[in-house]
């Protein structure tokens, strides 16, 4: 048998105001919603104004239901909210999840290379 395992990551802990706010890795159902609204949102902060990047955060809905799946907060708190601070909560959620992503591909990558065996 095989020693491998996979990990789950524990959820961060970050604060908006003075409350606590469990972000979790993003679950395989919201990956699709959490890559769009990512990459957009990536792409938005470099080259947008901050009322356009706040206008399409609005408008998608994305950064809403990733910061419902990834953390702690129910949908009330989330609706209440001002949108700079849901930009920065989903910017941490890009982080946290980034990083956990960097780290199994990278146990993935060992994993296949020790795999293989050599061909002879």
């Amino acid at each position: 048998m095989s020693d491998l395992k996979i990990l789950f990551p524990e959820p961060a802990v970050v604060h908006v105001g003075n409350r606590a706010v469990a972000v979790r890795p993003v679950d395989l159902r919201h990956f699709e919603r959490f890559s769009e609204a990512a990459s957009v949102l990536l792409g938005m902060i470099s080259t947008e104004s901050r009322v356009g990047l706040y206008a399409h955060a609005r408008q998608s809905g994305a950064l809403r239901v990733i910061i419902g799946a990834c953390t702690d907060l129910n949908r009330w708190q989330i609706a209440r909210l001002p949108m700079p601070v849901a930009i920065k909560l989903m910017a941490e959620v890009i982080k946290v999840n980034s990083a956990f992503f960097d780290e199994a591909l990278a146990a993935a990558a060992t994993a296949l290379a020790g795999a293989k065996s050599p061909s002879a």
